[in-house]
């Protein structure tokens, strides 16, 4: 499809945004227009415990203080605390980590950073990453689960992971941390932030380098510490203008080396490692009008990444490298309208969208390659006295490369008594396939987009002030699921595959006594492949659940055992892996008003366990930290 076709939605878009700013202030707080949803994009910021309940999808939210608590110090440590969360990762930390949310492919999980989606070009699948997403400057991480595509587009077949990074506060302010442990772990960290009436900025920069574990096991060389290194920094700022228009933005960079064993390479220290360097830009304009009833926004963002691998001996020589790059232009418009019980929100949003493959092997890959897209989104909100929520998405997508698609949302949270609420959601996704699946190494130009269709129903009782429980049935079919098959061709290659994935979640939250929390979730998953013999899909466990308890032992001693429980899986070749158990303990004590130190024991009872074939897990290791405000 000729790029031609996205120029009428375009222009529409734009006019109707540059119409919007030429209309007559009308005055509001400042408190109000930062509670303005469409500053957080199309979905509605939960920011509290009420608003968690007035949706149907299926949510789990970690603030900054979850993250302080159990100090993990990924991002994917932390998500293996959600319901319907696993994850696989070759190796210690910095070496590949794969998130599956619902039993749903890797790289169906999609990761927006401040508004930004993530998603890695340059990727073979497209999937993210998340070695290399630590917790550093993080405020919130929402776990959306269920396909979500009628709002987030491609690749959002299993779910979202969206993060907000720091924003900041009124007055002045410093903070930071210094931190070591085992495997010559050293970390530092430092926020600077600050806010007037109209403007805000927070400023962030982290280093960290271990000599990490041996990443591959019982392999051709003797065990290594494979090394890694990860630095960050990141801006977000913003000001506003008058009553009616304002502008915030967001730059993040981060770049990470590891190093990693080859199974071909039969040296002590063959000195292969990769790369990856990460960019995200994006900036935002709002316009509120009529007293915050109609609120609009413009964005633009650009993100890119480039991974580089470095093998002596590799099969295209030393060096190759794959860039991709994604160029995305955004409106939205939302309009608030209320009566005597009904509160209704109408959106209506479209985007243009344009990505660019780079390959690099010394072989005989293609050239560039480019895609353009575009997109038209509507979403309609209900609330019905405070007891009934109901949200209805759709979403049309135009694409250069393959056939126009429709995806849809809807998801609807009742509250059948005081205490006990009904939620449901149902929805669509699609996934298209990638530069490198079409037209990489192993080419498959015939593969068909992979579309996914998804059904939750759920039942929660709160106890009042002090928790809840939750209790989910989920239900997908992915439909010509993108899958790697080893056994194609000489080498291997791509093929379409059908994939089903029914299970349960149990989540709760219960805040005991004055100072005990205690939050815990299991999933069971039941997973089965196109296949005659419906195989189970590799490294979904069928039983999986965690808990952590939180203590505050006095004002300035608080406390957190954590324990997590994974079961059989299958990995490659469908070698069956044992289950395992991991228990983790944390503490930090506040020696003053802007001094405190913490610390943290992983795997304190020492098990030795696998999550990948072949691939080294860390043993008991301490970690100790200074942090300052």
């Amino acid at each position: 499809m000729s790029i031609h076709r996205h120029i009428p939605i375009a222009l529409a878009l734009l006019s109707l945004y540059s119409a919007q700013i030429l209309a007559t202030d009308d005055s509001q707080s400042q408190s109000e227009r930062m509670n303005i949803s469409i500053n957080k994009g199309y979905t509605t910021l939960i920011v509290d415990e009420k608003s968690r309940t007035e949706t149907g999808t299926a949510i789990t939210v970690f603030t900054e203080k979850d993250i302080e608590k159990t100090q993990a110090k990924t991002v994917a440590e932390v998500l293996q605390n959600a319901p319907g969360i696993s994850v696989a990762s070759n190796g210690g930390i910095g070496n590949k980590t794969s998130v599956f949310i619902r039993g749903a492919a890797s790289e169906s999980t999609v990761v927006v950073i401040d508004g930004v989606k993530v998603t890695n070009q340059s990727s073979a699948s497209g999937g993210f990453d998340f070695a290399n997403l630590m917790t550093d400057g993080i405020e919130r991480i929402e776990v959306i689960r269920g396909s979500q595509s009628a709002l987030w587009g491609s690749d959002a077949l299993g779910g979202v992971i969206n993060i907000t990074t720091k924003k900041g506060q009124q007055g002045f302010h410093t903070s930071g941390d210094i931190e070591f442990g085992g495997n010559n772990y050293t970390k530092q960290y430092v926020n600077i932030n600050g806010a007037t009436e109209k403007a805000h900025y927070s400023l962030s920069a982290s280093n960290l380098a271990t000599d990490g574990i041996s990443a591959k096991t019982g392999k051709l060389d003797d065990p290594d510490s494979d090394g890694y290194r990860n630095k960050m920094a990141s801006l977000k700022a913003g000001y506003q203008f008058n009553s009616l228009f304002s502008i915030d933005g967001i730059m993040r960079y981060s770049d990470a080396k590891s190093d990693y064993d080859t199974s071909y390479v039969p040296e002590e220290d063959n000195n292969v490692y990769a790369t990856d360097t990460n960019r995200i830009a994006k900036i935002n304009t709002y316009l509120n009008l009529f007293e915050n009833h109609w609120n609009n926004r413009l964005s633009v963002s650009y993100s890119d990444t480039v991974s580089e691998n470095f093998e002596p001996r590799g099969y295209y020589g030393n060096y190759t490298e794959n860039s991709g790059e994604t160029i995305k232009g955004e409106v939205q418009s939302d309009y608030l309208l209320s009566s005597d019980n009904f509160n209704h929100r109408f959106t209506v949003a479209g985007e243009l969208q344009k990505d660019t493959f780079s390959p690099w092997n010394g072989g005989s890959t293609p050239d560039e390659q480019e895609m353009d897209s575009s997109a038209v989104i509507g979403e309609y909100n209900l609330n019905w006295i405070n007891k009934v929520f109901f949200t209805g998405s759709a979403r049309y997508d135009f694409n250069s490369e393959f056939d126009d698609t429709a995806t849809y949302k809807l998801a609807l949270s009742a509250w059948a008594t005081d205490s006990i609420r009904l939620h449901t959601s149902h929805g669509t996704g699609v996934k298209n396939p990638t530069f490198s699946q079409l037209f990489g190494d192993y080419p498959t130009p015939d593969l068909n987009p992979e579309t996914s269709i998804s059904t939750d129903v759920g039942i929660e009782y709160n106890f009042a002030d002090t928790g809840y429980i939750d209790l989910t049935f989920f239900n997908a079919e992915y439909n010509d699921g993108i899958r790697w098959n080893p056994t194609l061709g000489g080498f291997g290659g791509y093929e379409n595959q059908d994939e089903k994935v029914q299970g349960i979640e149990v989540s709760s939250y219960v805040k005991l006594l004055r100072a005990l929390t205690i939050s815990s979730q299991y999933t069971y998953l039941n997973t089965e492949d196109g296949t005659a013999e419906k195989n189970e899909l590799i490294r979904r466990p069928k039983h999986s659940a965690s808990i952590t308890n939180n203590y505050q032992y006095t004002s300035n001693l608080n406390a957190s055992i954590g324990i997590a429980y994974v079961g059989e899986r299958y990995d490659y070749g469908y070698v069956e892996l044992d289950d395992y158990t991991l228990v983790n303990i944390s503490a930090k004590y506040q020696i003053t008003s802007r001094f405190a130190i913490y610390g943290k024991i992983e795997n304190v009872l020492d098990k030795d366990y696998v999550v990948i074939t072949d691939y080294g897990t860390d043993p008991i290791t301490a970690y100790i930290g200074v942090t300052f405000k």
